[in-house]
C-alpha cells in the first residue's frame, strides 16, 4: 500500500473522464486519501478508505469548510484557502 495522499485539480472539460478512470487507479494503488478540486462548483472532493478500487468514504466540501488530511492530522486546510477568491462576474 503506498502511504502518500493525492492533491488533484482537474479540468473541468475532463473532469468525469478523469473522475472515473483515475479515482479508482487510485484506490487500487491503495492511495489512502484523494482531494478533487471541482472549481466549476467551488467544492472540494474528499476521498478515504480505498477498498478493491473504489473509496469507500466521500466528503463534499463546500467554502466555509475546513479539513485535516489524514496524514497531517495537525494541519487544517480552509476549502476557501484551496479554490482561491471566487471569480466576479
Amino acid at each position: 500500500m503506498w502511504n502518500e495522499n493525492k492533491i488533484c485539480a482537474w479540468n473541468p472539460s475532463t473532469f468525469r473522464r478523469d473522475r472515473n478512470i483515475k479515482l479508482p487507479r487510485f484506490a487500487a494503488a491503495g492511495i489512502p486519501e484523494v482531494w478533487i478540486e471541482d472549481l466549476k462548483h467551488d467544492l472540494i472532493l474528499v476521498f478515504r478508505e480505498p477498498e478493491n478500487g473504489s473509496y469507500r468514504m466521500q466528503l463534499t466540501l463546500r467554502r466555509g469548510d475546513s479539513i485535516s488530511p489524514l496524514a497531517f492530522p495537525n494541519s487544517t486546510f480552509r476549502v476557501d484557502d484551496l479554490i482561491g477568491e471566487k471569480p466576479s462576474h
